[in-house]
């Protein structure tokens, strides 16, 4: 519960199935600090990768299934 407004919107970004590359766009920053915000997330949600990211984020509710 402990993610930022951006940290939040990255994951969503990332259970939307966008790329690191076009996250960095959208959001007007460097891939590199989409890493970096990544990092945070997954050590954060004590998560081992994206997808577990993901996972803990739709079970958490922090984001919405698009389907």
């Amino acid at each position: 519960n402990s993610l930022t407004s951006t940290e939040l919107q990255i994951v969503e970004y990332y259970a939307n199935n966008l790329k690191r590359k076009d996250i960095a766009a959208r959001l007007s920053v460097h891939q590199n600090t989409v890493d970096s915000y990544l990092a945070n997330i997954l050590l954060k949600l004590n998560a081992g990768d994206e997808e577990e990211v993901i996972r803990i984020a739709k079970k958490q509710k922090f984001v919405n299934d698009l389907d």
